[in-house]
């Protein structure tokens, strides 16, 4: 029932408030290239993975394919262009 979603929905941003709220994802990551390594990849990851776009566990700092796919996932959902 749409009661049960919005109330699965409610517990969802509960507990990413309670794990310190959405990360901000810094104005340069649009720089950000498969392959390099830098601290905002991670930040990106965890934005990601709150939104289930990403599976959780990975907390590298690698643009690696997986970080592309859950990229590609969230521009699809909220309709972009997936690039």
């Amino acid at each position: 029932s749409s009661y049960q979603l919005l109330s699965g929905q409610l517990k969802k941003y509960a507990n990413i408030a309670k794990a310190g709220g959405w990360p901000q994802i810094p104005d340069d990551a649009k720089k950000l290239k498969k392959g390099k390594s830098s601290p905002e990849v991670a930040v990106i990851k965890k934005y990601l993975q709150f939104t289930s776009d990403l599976p959780q566990g990975d907390t590298t700092n690698i643009f690696d394919e997986n970080l592309a796919d859950g990229i590609k996932s969230y521009q699809s959902r909220f309709g972009y262009n997936a690039n």
